[in-house]
């Protein structure tokens, strides 16, 4: 299990306290190490964090948020994906270069091969979201199955979106009232379904 969040916005440079903020909140997920990255692009600035918890590789290799090759895609990922040897012995043959044994690196040159369509070929559980310097996008994924959690409210040009909803509260765009609709649903369900979530104002992915 590891954490992840992501501040996408349009108004002002996303601050690296905040996404500390946000890191801190969910360090319970990933208590081998986190980083943070924040990038200025042409439309919107991006800021992603991520806390490790190691597993496949316990190597520096690993850590998060990733980079590819020439730093123009970069990744933070919670999850597994059962499948990912057979898919990293692909992009090795397409000329990908790792720097680690992880899952996190055949996700992050999955998508630098084959764009968003490349979730399709995991066989897993897992959520990331995908900062794509060359299209200026931010993509968000989660696993068909809803197994791993991402979290994402939006107002004002500023997303955020999370591992958890406490790193959601933390953050001043998210305030901690329950939702009643989605507060009806657990009661009736015992748990909440996409796309609703117990805080007001925010949604599953």
């Amino acid at each position: 299990m590891c954490g992840i969040v992501a501040v996408v916005d349009t108004r002002e440079m996303v601050s690296t306290d905040l996404i500390d903020r946000m890191r801190a909140s969910i360090v319970h997920r990933g208590p081998d190490g986190g980083g943070t990255f924040t990038a200025q692009g042409r439309h919107f600035s991006v800021g992603l964090g991520a806390q490790r918890l190691s597993i496949l590789d316990l190597s520096p290799a690993g850590m998060m948020p990733m980079p590819n090759e020439d730093e123009s895609v970069w990744i933070v990922y919670n999850g597994e994906v059962y499948n990912h040897l057979a898919i990293r012995a692909n992009l090795e043959r397409r000329g990908h270069c790792y720097r680690s044994r992880t899952d996190t690196e055949t996700v992050l040159h999955a998508y630098e091969e084959y764009g968003p369509d490349c979730f399709a070929m995991f066989n897993g559980i897992f959520a990331c979201a995908i900062y794509d310097t060359r299209q200026e996008r931010v993509v968000l994924a989660r696993d068909r199955t809803g197994v791993k959690p991402l979290y994402y409210a939006e107002q004002a040009g500023q997303l955020v979106c999370a591992s958890e909803l406490k790193a959601l509260a933390s953050t001043d765009l998210v305030t901690p009232e329950v939702d009643p609709t989605a507060l009806e649903i657990y009661l009736a369900l015992g748990y909440v379904p996409a796309p609703y979530a117990l805080l007001r104002g925010v949604h599953k992915l």
